[in-house]
Order: C-alpha cells, then sequence, then structure tokens
C-alpha cells in the first residue's frame, strides 16, 4: 500500500502543459500524475487533511485532487463509513472521531432549537404568543442554553431532554 503526503502546487520543467495544468507534488518529490500508476485498480483511496480528517474516498485515484493534503491506499472501508468529517486516518487504520460526531450533533441540536425559538419569538414580539406558547419559548430558550454549555470532549455525554 502507498501513502504520498502533503501535497502542493508546482511547475515542473520542460513540460509543454507547465501553466495551462495544475501539477502537484507530494512532499517526496513525487509528482501527482506520475505516481498515480503505483496506486492498485481495486483498492480504496483516501485523501486525507494534516489533522487526519479524511476529505474524499475512491478506487479511481485519478478523481483525487489533493492540493495540501496527503493519499493513502487502503484495503477496505470500515462499516458505516462516510466522507462527512468524522472519519479520521491515523496512519494505519480509518477511526471515527468521537469529538467531532458530538460536535456535530450539538450543532444539529442547537439549530434545531433556533428554528422553534424564532417562530416563538416572533409571535412573541408581536404580542400574539398564548400562554402555553410562551412556556414552550421558555423551555426551548433554556435548552438551548444547556446544550451550549455541554462539554462535547466528555466520554460520556448527558444530551438534555428536547422541550415538547
Amino acid at each position: 500500500m502507498i501513502t504520498l503526503k502533503n501535497f502542493s502546487k508546482y511547475t515542473p520543467i520542460n513540460n509543454p502543459m507547465a501553466g495551462m495544468a495544475l501539477f502537484l507534488v507530494s512532499a517526496d518529490g513525487q509528482d501527482w500524475y506520475e505516481s498515480q500508476r503505483q496506486f492498485g485498480l481495486n483498492t480504496w483511496k483516501i485523501e486525507y487533511e494534516s489533522d487526519g480528517t479524511i476529505v474524499a474516498a475512491t478506487k479511481d485515484v485519478s478523481g483525487l485532487a489533493p492540493i495540501g493534503h496527503s493519499v493513502s491506499e487502503i484495503e477496505s472501508l470500515p462499516e458505516g463509513f462516510s466522507v462527512n468529517g468524522a472519519w479520521r486516518f491515523d496512519g494505519e487504520n480509518i477511526v471515527q472521531d468521537a469529538g467531532k460526531i458530538a460536535k456535530r450533533e450539538m450543532q444539529y441540536r442547537i439549530s434545531e432549537a433556533d428554528k422553534v425559538i424564532a417562530v416563538l419569538s416572533s409571535e412573541r414580539d408581536a404580542g400574539i404568543i398564548s400562554d402555553d406558547d410562551l412556556v414552550r419559548w421558555k423551555a426551548w430558550v433554556a435548552y438551548r442554553k444547556v446544550l451550549r454549555e455541554l462539554d462535547v470532549t466528555a466520554a460520556d455525554i448527558k444530551w438534555p431532554a428536547k422541550p415538547e
């Protein structure tokens, strides 16, 4: 399996395509286009950032454009894998990043609360909110506040119950 790290743009010498095409070179001096033949046809190629976050996965290496990224070849992808920012390559294996998953969940819940609060706030601001909806508005605002204060780096996150 092959790994090529930290691609950057460069201009090749004595190449008639220089200036008309994008050329990339790895940290160890390998040209991206020339190095593509080193990869197997039936393996997965993953493109990832310097922190290991996977930004692309394909069996067709020519579909990658790893500017500022690295590329590694692997046999298979783990079950449930998707290119969603929550998976990392640690140099040998693809692993889920629990912190990113928790942060994404928190952002989703806050976004959901924001939508409910916005509707109820407009009614409150217009002076047409019912007593029941005012109670709902307060519950959603309190829920959002708790979400924002959660430590999403904790191993066992206690998510607050969503208001009804």
